[in-house]
This record gives C-alpha cells, sequence and structure tokens, in this order.
C-alpha cells in the first residue's frame, strides 16, 4: 500500500516537470513546419504562447510569426558543445591510456624500469591531451532534432464589440 502511495506521489510531482520540458523556451534553436504548404522555417523561439510561435529565422533581420493552428511539426534542436566533445575526448584518452599502460606490465628490473601503473599514467599524460584535443578538433555533433508535442493549451480573452461584451475560450490539444 506504502509503495502504491509513493509511486502516485512520484508520478504526481514528475508530471509538472515533464510537461514543462515539452514546452520549448525562448532563445531555444527551433524548427516549424506549417499547414500551409508544408513550409519549413528554421530559427531561435522569441515567443510561444497560446495563440502564435514568434520566431527569428536563420536569415538576417527576418522575423516570423505563426498562428499556434497552422504549427504542424515543431522540434527543438540540441548539439553537443565544443567543450563537451573535448571532454569526451579527453575521457578516451585517459581509458586507452591507462589501457597500455597497465596492458604492457611491470618492466623487468634494470636502469629504467616501471610498473604497470606508473607506464599507465605516464602514457595517459600524453592521451589525455591529444584526446582533449581531437575531440576539440571533431567539434559539436550535427544539430539533432526532437520533435515537441504542444501540451493542452487554452486560452480566455474577453471580447468587445459595438453592442455587447463577451468571452472568447479557446482549448487545443
Amino acid at each position: 500500500m506504502v509503495k502504491h502511495v509513493v509511486a502516485i506521489v512520484t508520478i504526481a510531482l514528475a508530471l509538472p516537470a515533464l510537461a514543462a520540458a515539452q514546452t520549448p523556451e525562448p532563445g531555444a534553436r527551433i524548427q516549424v513546419v506549417t499547414t500551409n504548404n508544408n513550409e519549413l522555417f528554421t530559427g531561435t523561439l522569441v515567443l510561444l504562447d497560446t495563440e502564435s510561435l514568434v520566431m527569428t529565422t536563420d536569415r538576417p533581420g527576418v522575423n516570423r510569426m505563426v498562428s499556434s493552428s497552422a504549427i504542424k511539426y515543431l522540434a527543438v534542436g540540441h548539439h553537443r558543445s565544443r567543450g563537451k566533445t573535448s571532454l569526451i575526448g579527453a575521457l578516451v584518452g585517459l581509458v586507452a591510456g591507462m589501457a597500455v599502460g597497465y596492458g604492457s606490465g611491470d618492466d623487468p628490473p634494470g636502469l629504467f624500469s616501471f610498473t604497470a601503473g606508473e607506464k599507465a599514467v605516464i602514457t595517459s599524460i600524453f592521451t589525455v591531451p591529444a584526446g582533449a584535443l581531437t575531440g576539440l578538433l571533431i567539434g559539436p555533433s550535427k544539430e539533432r532534432w526532437t520533435p515537441v508535442t504542444l501540451s493542452a493549451r487554452t486560452a480566455i480573452a474577453p471580447i468587445a464589440t459595438r453592442h455587447s461584451v463577451g468571452i472568447s475560450g479557446s482549448v487545443r490539444w
């Protein structure tokens, strides 16, 4: 019984975080396909609300406003930074250096003899920077696009005409 309560509470606490993670934030790289001739726009999100999406496209100085009802597909772009690829390269260099050093075993006794552990450290001194430099030169990965499902959104707005006042509402799934 307690396990079920803990599971339900955990899911209830996680759902808002999961829903928030699906909504792109201003400044995010996005791709939008519209229902109008399947036009594809790539750029940076400026604003996303219940009515529309505003973005700056990759063409300098060109902003685009897309009605929420005209959004057929929305995706957020992700790629690794140069620092992350450099770190990955350094870790690969560390593992390679340690493997080569330990794999070569202890040297026989003599003037310059090293244990396997000492050789692993010495080899890593060279392989870690080499791996980091390789990761830096390879650079960030190609941009990957993650589709975003726009969660249920509601909007309520006042409407005033010459002869009446009312409320307009919309719900979108």
